[in-house]
């Protein structure tokens, strides 16, 4: 993915560009499942003399390594799609004129379905202490 490059042209008719934040594939995270902190979530390419920052919902969540590009979890927590489907934030570069670009990140959660067959009782029927019970008696349906 990649956000359309930023040209500003000065008042003296230079052209400043500040290329565009490209960034490896943003990897979903499962439902129900601890995401462990120093986790990679995507890597971006970082340019010389050019800032970035995240900001935004969940920002607070990850941390950018100024050195490898690398946007990693910060504490570790377990995502509920029940609860928030997606965890975002934007990245932010600026460049030493002041130019800025920006990307959303969407970090989607997982919706995982149990694994197997629900099972379902119904009504489990008493039968009477120190009585014997007849073979074939019927105690329980399951419901599958």
């Amino acid at each position: 993915m990649r956000l359309n490059r930023e040209v500003v042209i000065n008042e003296d008719g230079t052209v400043t560009k500040i290329s565009d934040i490209k960034f490896t594939e943003v990897i979903p995270e499962p439902e129900n499942m601890e995401v462990p902190a120093g986790t990679v979530i995507t890597t971006i390419t970082l340019e010389d003399g050019v800032t970035y920052t995240l900001e935004g919902d969940n920002a607070d969540m990850y941390e950018l390594n100024s050195e490898t590009g690398e946007i990693t979890v910060k504490e570790a927590y377990t995502p509920d799609f029940e609860t928030q489907d997606a965890y975002n934030f934007t990245i932010k570069a600026v460049d030493a004129d002041g130019n800025e670009v920006t990307q959303d990140i969407s970090i989607p959660v997982e919706d995982i379905e149990p694994e197997g067959p629900m099972i379902e009782i119904s009504e489990v029927i008493p039968e009477p202490e120190n009585m014997e019970v007849p073979a074939g008696t019927v105690i329980t349906t399951i419901d599958t």
